[in-house]
Order: C-alpha cells, then sequence, then structure tokens
C-alpha cells in the first residue's frame, strides 16, 4: 500500500515528458515562452492544489463519515467502550462517588 506513493512518483516523471513532447507543438501556438520547466512547475502547481483541496476537505469528511459508519454498525471499539463505561459507572455506584 505504501509504495502507491512511490509509484505514483515515477509515473509523473515519466508521464510528464511524453505529455510536453505530444502537447508542445499546440502549446507553442499558444504560449511560446512554456518551455519544459514551465510547464513541469504547472504540473507541479496543480498537484499541490489538489492536494491542498484533498486534505482540508475531503479527508476530514472522509474520516467523518468512517467515524459514523463505524458507530451505527457496533465496531468491537465501540462495544469495548460501552463495556468499559458500565464498569466505571458501577465502580462509581460502590464507591458512592457521583458521575457525569
Amino acid at each position: 500500500m505504501r509504495t502507491v506513493v512511490y509509484l505514483s512518483m515515477i509515473n509523473f516523471a515519466l508521464i510528464a515528458p511524453t505529455a510536453y513532447a505530444v502537447l508542445k507543438p499546440s502549446i507553442v501556438g499558444i504560449i511560446p515562452w512554456m518551455s519544459f520547466g514551465v510547464f513541469i512547475g504547472i504540473l507541479v502547481g496543480i498537484v499541490l492544489v489538489v492536494m491542498f483541496l484533498e486534505y482540508k476537505f475531503m479527508m476530514p469528511s472522509h474520516i467523518a463519515f468512517l467515524n459514523e459508519q463505524k458507530y451505527k454498525h457496533e465496531s468491537p471499539i465501540r462495544l469495548d467502550l460501552e463495556e468499559i463505561l458500565r464498569r466505571i459507572k458501577e465502580m462509581e455506584r460502590k464507591l458512592g462517588i457521583e458521575g457525569k
């Protein structure tokens, strides 16, 4: 699973020059100053913007959704937590301590 990041970087490094070579005739007519470095800079900028949007908006939403699903569908962690809370309330009752 962790190798996907590295494979994606290699994929990007191999596809970017190919994309530049294929698009260069079309780009030169519109933007004559577009060099390979500028092209790579634009691609990296797009990737950074997408990464920011993923981190800022999509990931928190995904985590919230997963937490809600785990709680609704009785995950083992939730069941363990409920058992721990039940035991704490029982101990508080025996000790005469008022819990929240």
